[in-house]
Formats: C-alpha cells, sequence, structure tokens
C-alpha cells in the first residue's frame, strides 16, 4: 500500500511543543489535490472529502496519500488508508505517524 512509498522528511516543525505542519509541505498537498480535483489551489477547504465533494477517483486519492508520504517521510497504516478522506485528516496522519511522530513506522 501508500505505507510502503519510500519519501524524504525535512518539512515538518516543532512549534510550543505541537507538531505541525510547515507553510511549505501544506501549500504543496493542497496544490496536489487541486491538480486532481481541477480547481484552484485557493478554493481547497481541508475539510472537503476527497472523493464526495472535490471529486477525486481512487487512484487520484492513493496519488495524493502517496505524495504526502514521499513529502513528509511519514508511513501511514494500511488499514488507515480508508479513513484519510480529507486534508485535514491527511495532516493530522502526518503528525502522527512521521520520524518522530506518536506512532512512527506505525502500529
Amino acid at each position: 500500500g501508500a505505507g510502503a512509498i519510500a519519501g524524504t522528511c525535512g518539512s515538518i516543525r516543532a512549534v510550543t511543543g505541537a507538531a505541525v505542519l510547515s507553510a511549505e509541505l501544506r501549500t504543496r498537498l493542497v496544490q496536489r489535490v487541486a491538480v486532481h480535483a481541477r480547481m484552484e489551489p485557493s478554493r481547497i477547504d481541508p475539510d472537503a472529502h476527497f472523493v464526495t465533494v472535490l471529486g477525486l477517483s481512487s487512484l487520484d486519492l492513493l496519488s495524493v496519500l502517496a505524495f504526502a508520504e514521499e513529502l513528509s517521510g511519514a508511513r501511514f497504516p494500511d488499514e488507515m488508508l480508508g479513513s484519510l478522506t480529507t486534508l485535514s485528516k491527511v495532516e493530522a496522519a502526518i503528525a502522527q505517524y512521521r520520524p518522530g511522530g506518536t506512532n512512527e513506522g506505525g502500529p
């Protein structure tokens, strides 16, 4: 699954102890989703469902998840992939599963 995609780290930073995505990583994720949704990046709502609202196909969704892993170094467990349905959920999963995150490397 997408959890096996190799990538690099470095786009995550900690601010006041809370893990947050860097502006660059968030921007690149929004841009990737926008390409698949055929929308302007400024119109992407982070809580919009990838498939039912933004119209992504299952292949588009896997591409977005693989891109997120590659950018962040996160490895999403295969059983979690079906629940990553919005940009906000992907961002939370990156914070959790990136190197040094609360579940580094998955279960």
